[in-house]
């Protein structure tokens, strides 16, 4: 006669933190619908700022004015972003295009200005994770709700093949 490995009990509290864990999880990533308009107050700019400025000394000399301007076009962060959610289903909308992807899907094949890369969204600690992966990069936004589900914050990662440090900062959006 085999024996449960778990007592009747403890499989139904398990089973209960696991359904819980993923119903909040569902919550949370169903309350990051709707449409966002960029708050980043002085502060978060200014961190941004630092930030490009830091990755900017990687470059030579001559190129840095030059590196400096096309760091600032490439991460100062979208005016406004429209987020759905259906089910496992994510699709923002924002300034440079649209972006659907299942969350804990296969990664998606994007193009872009900067060329082609994959993008592919996942779970980390509750928050949706968006990494876009290219020839010379990954990007990884984290999407967190603050303020009761009134803000989000995306705080993004940027490792480059040349970069020894990844350049971090943060961009914090209010409903509209």
């Amino acid at each position: 006669m085999t024996r449960p490995i778990a007592p009747p009990f403890a499989r139904a509290l398990m089973l209960s933190a696991f359904v819980l864990s993923s119903v909040l999880t569902a919550q949370a990533q169903a309350g990051l619908g709707g449409d966002w308009v960029y708050a980043g107050g002085s502060a978060e700019q200014a961190q941004r700022e630092r930030a490009l400025d830091q990755a900017a000394q990687g470059f030579p000399g001559p190129f840095r004015a030059q590196a400096r301007r096309r760091l600032e076009q490439q991460f100062t962060p979208a005016p406004s972003l429209d987020i759905a959610v259906r089910g496992d289903r994510v699709e923002l909308r924002g300034a440079r295009g649209t972006l659907a992807l299942t969350v804990g899907g296969p990664a998606t094949t994007v193009a872009g200005p900067n060329g082609r890369g994959e993008a592919q969204a996942t779970r980390e600690g509750g928050h949706l994770v968006i990494t876009l992966r290219g020839e010379r990069g990954t990007r990884k936004t984290t999407y967190r709700l603050a303020s009761g589900g009134e803000r989000l914050v995306l705080a993004i990662e940027v490792r480059g093949q040349r970069r020894e440090t990844p350049l971090r900062y943060e961009a914090t959006y209010r409903r509209r």
